[in-house]
């Protein structure tokens, strides 16, 4: 009985020698996730996960030449498919989370990289998984979306499929136009899933039309660019034949209420007049100016009372008399 556990207590060691070895060499390949030697004698089976036959077979070429080593057998498994391939880098605190699926080692490194180049000076945590089924251009759409959450406040990045969805907040106007003109332009095979980009908030909250008769120009700021194109429409309409320019910029902090029509109401009123301004300020409307003939500062006062929607006020309407031309 003695030499039997002799026996089974030198089998044991020698396991435990060819399991240290044979893994300590087959890790050193790099070529597995998770890579481990299972020893029955001398006999070993390399387990781990794999990505392709010629990591498998670097992981089974380290075991076989370890010393002592008898036969070897492949136990590895590929990473298991995700359905949907999905990817995300938020904001946690002071850190960036990366979760979700990376498809390989060298993905999950590039993305790294990438990580660390848009977010020098913040921790970046990598909590993803290894998994299969990535879409073609996974890893330059997930640098891409690094790259441009880093220039918002609070920014994150997802991906799903081939769905690409940003969000954050856009610290001045240059940058919110900057983040939506990225979100029509991404990578190859990649779509535009969400895009939930807060523009910069305005305190006080203006918007402007000045006309001079021949050139109208938009200032200040309108709360979409929805906001935008319908306030140009309405001044193509209300201003035939004139010049436009649209100096404005989409910003947060509009007045509760229907921002447009009280600013296509100022509009209207400011077409009213031969040369003058329409200014509406955290929810106060103005217009000043000179009127064409039979145009009167009352008229304008009462349409813009008649016409103002809820919780905007009428500020001031300041008339001017046009000159008239001398008698030759």
């Amino acid at each position: 009985m003695l030499w039997l556990l002799a026996g089974w207590l030198q089998t044991g060691a020698v396991e435990r020698d060819l399991a240290d070895r044979a893994g300590t060499a087959i890790a050193a390949t790099t070529a597995l996730d998770s890579p481990r030697a299972v020893v029955a004698g001398r006999d070993v089976a390399v387990a781990g996960l794999t990505f392709s036959p010629e990591r498998t077979a670097a992981a089974v070429a380290a075991a076989e030449a370890t010393h002592g080593v008898r036969l070897v057998s492949s136990a590895v498994t590929p990473p298991p498919a995700a359905q949907p391939f999905d990817w995300s880098a938020t904001r946690d605190g002071t850190a960036v989370v990366l979760s979700g699926h990376v498809p390989t080692p060298e993905a999950r490194a590039t993305i790294l990289a990438a990580a660390r180049t848009a977010f020098p000076d913040i921790e970046i945590r990598d909590e993803a998984t290894y998994a299969s089924g990535a879409p073609g251009g996974f890893v330059a759409a997930a640098a891409y979306g690094l790259a441009q959450a880093a220039k918002l406040s609070q920014g994150s990045v997802s991906l799903s499929d081939a769905g690409y969805s940003i969000a954050g907040e856009a610290s001045t106007a240059a940058v919110y136009q900057a983040a939506m003109a990225s979100t029509r332009a991404l990578p190859a095979g990649v779509t535009l899933a969400k895009a939930e980009i807060l523009p910069p908030e305005m305190k006080p909250y203006a918007w402007s039309a000045e006309s001079d008769g021949h050139t109208l120009i938009f200032g200040g700021a309108v709360p979409s660019e929805e906001a935008r194109t319908a306030l140009a429409g309405a001044a193509a309409a209300s201003f035939p034949g004139t010049r436009i320019i649209d100096e404005l910029q989409i910003a947060r902090g509009a007045p509760a209420g229907d921002f447009l029509a009280a600013a296509k109401l100022g509009l209207a009123q400011l077409a009213r007049l031969a040369r003058g301004k329409a200014t509406l300020e955290d929810g106060r409307l103005s217009v000043s100016g000179s009127g064409k003939a039979g145009v009167s500062g009352e008229g304008i006062a009462a349409a813009i009372r008649t016409g103002l929607p809820q919780g905007f006020q009428l500020a001031s309407v300041d008339m001017t008399r046009r000159r008239s031309r001398p008698t030759p």
